[in-house]
């Protein structure tokens, strides 16, 4: 069930339609993103070293601090939602940052204090529980990269690897560390 779920997200996150006869045959992360590769037009150009988490964190930082007036300084990957957006009443604001971002879909904030930054069961694949403006910047590489990527654009092997790692977090609920290109679906994750 997560496999095909995280086929079909990667598939949406591409704009891609994947063989099934081919996928088949995919064992690792590092098989998956080099058949995704295969597929999207390439830029394999070394002169943008910015990563898309890091174009996503400009462009949604930007956002809030327009949002909530005031210093883009202050608005940091680290900088915990519940201290821009404290309660429910703040949400209309966190809903317009959402329509300024123009992404389809968005997390919910975490207000409380606890250190888990992604809640399963509480929040859904589409709507998860973001503690900070990086787990947010996370969450929307994954789900929705053309954000901060044009259909002219092509795409770096590194951007399929942030992207599908970035897939594979929410959509398995796995830590960073845990997901090397050599990781076996099947045999290392327990999936089918």
């Amino acid at each position: 069930m997560d496999l095909d779920r995280f086929v079909l997200q990667s598939e949406e996150a591409f704009g891609l339609q994947f063989d099934d006869e081919i996928l088949t045959k995919i064992k690792t992360i590092g098989q998956f993103v080099d058949y995704v590769h295969m597929l999207l037009p390439r830029n394999e150009s070394s002169d943008e070293n910015e990563t898309l988490i890091d174009r996503m964190l400009k462009s949604l930082s930007m956002h809030i601090s327009s949002v909530i007036k005031c210093s883009l300084s202050n608005v940091t990957p680290s900088t915990p939602l519940a201290e821009i957006f404290p309660d429910t009443a703040h949400e209309d604001k966190w809903n317009h940052v959402r329509s300024l971002m123009r992404a389809k879909y968005w997390p919910q904030i975490r207000r409380s204090t606890r250190s888990c930054w992604f809640k399963r069961e509480a929040g859904t694949f589409d709507r998860p529980i973001c503690t900070t403006v990086m787990d947010v910047a996370s969450f929307l590489v994954a789900r929705s990269p053309s954000l901060v990527k044009s259909d002219t654009e092509g795409w770096k092997r590194t951007e399929v690897v942030e992207v599908v790692k970035s897939l594979a977090k929410f959509t398995f609920g796995l830590p960073d560390d845990t997901l090397s290109e050599n990781v076996r679906f099947v045999d290392d994750l327990l999936l089918e």
